[in-house]
């Protein structure tokens, strides 16, 4: 910590004394693609999505990548081009190709300007089933409201390595206030909002448990602003050493604390080359997966605790505009 002082009142006294401007001349960054996609044993369609990489210092989203022609294809002989969409969106037919455990998945991509890459073959591997999920209500005194965590319970295969990750959907009414004046053919107030795990980075290696049941993986955590009944739908994906690295990868840059005496963040090699030159190898990862699906829904109508920070309603109007990723009617497996 003395060091880390020291450091830092250098670096103060530098800049108090500097009397001419600094111009720093960054460089803008490599112009690369962004790959983001996956096939699994669930039916289809797959999404692929492609971007460029945004200009140095923006939290901007890069430019979708256009009229590319991007194929699927196994080590058992199946291939399928891809169609166009929007935003980058490039998918499979529902009846095309489906992943199948113990096969090999990679992809090739040409885009407009001719640039030609190809991923390296992803086993789909099998995925074992969830024991348990379960929520638990905990009170969160750093925070200005306490809350639901979520976990689930599962055991090992002690046969093979293996690893883990988790994405969750969650599912709650939520309430808009009725404008005033308004016409009788109003709809609507009450909706159901589907929020969606942003990250995907929640993973895990067997490596301390192989055989061993795995208990309270956390999966995440919902703030208790409401009385309303919260739904939440939890993926389990198979994961090849490879992808747990780039996951797991993924994950240590985004937890990291961010002070000056941080490395700084660097592109983390994914699995898909660009076949012409390797300075211009894509971003992301391709990948084959299982998946076992899970669902809890709670009544959070009857806990006793007070609400220290109660959400109030979400804006003023029609639910179905003023909110996104909203229906009027509840999901089918919503639970009256």
């Amino acid at each position: 910590m003395r060091i880390k002082t020291w450091v830092i009142l250098i670096i103060s006294i530098v800049l108090l004394k500097c009397e001419e401007p600094i111009n720093l001349n960054l460089d803008e960054g490599i112009d690369l693609l962004v790959v983001d996609g996956l096939i699994t044993d669930q039916p289809g369609p797959y999404t692929i999505k492609l971007t460029r990489t945004s200009v140095f210092g923006t939290q901007d989203q890069g430019p979708f990548e256009k009229d590319a022609i991007i194929t699927i294809l196994d080590d058992a002989g199946n291939s399928e081009i891809l169609k166009q969409g929007e935003q980058g969106e490039y998918q499979t037919d529902e009846s095309g190709i489906r992943g199948v455990i113990g096969n090999s998945y990679w992809l090739t991509i040409k885009t407009a300007d001719g640039e030609e890459y190809q991923s390296i073959p992803d086993l789909l591997k099998a995925v074992p089933k969830v024991d348990s999920i379960y929520a638990e209500f905990t009170e969160e005194p750093q925070l200005d409201f306490d809350g639901h965590r979520f976990f689930i319970d599962l055991s090992d295969p002690p046969d093979d390595k293996n690893y883990y990750r988790w994405s969750w959907e969650s599912v709650t009414p939520i309430t808009t206030l009725t404008p005033r004046g308004f016409n009788p053919l109003f709809c609507c107030n009450v909706c159901f909002k589907t929020e969606f795990d942003k990250l995907g980075f929640n993973v895990k290696s067997d490596q301390f448990i192989n055989g061993k049941r795995l208990t309270r993986q956390p999966i995440h955590f919902a703030p208790y602003r409401n009385r309303e009944d919260y739904m939440i739908r939890v993926n389990q994906y198979s994961l090849t050493a490879e992808a747990f690295e780039f996951w797991d990868n993924i994950r240590g840059q985004t937890e990291s604390v961010g002070s000056i005496f941080d490395q700084p963040p660097t592109p983390i090699v994914g699995n898909i080359k660009n076949t012409r030159d390797s300075e211009k190898n894509a971003l992301g990862y391709f990948g084959a997966s299982a998946i076992v699906k899970v669902k809890l829904q709670i009544d959070r109508g009857g806990i006793e605790e007070p609400l220290r920070n109660p959400s109030r309603t979400v804006g003023e109007g029609d639910c179905r505009t003023v909110l996104t990723n909203t229906t009027v009617a509840p999901p089918p497996d919503w639970e009256n």
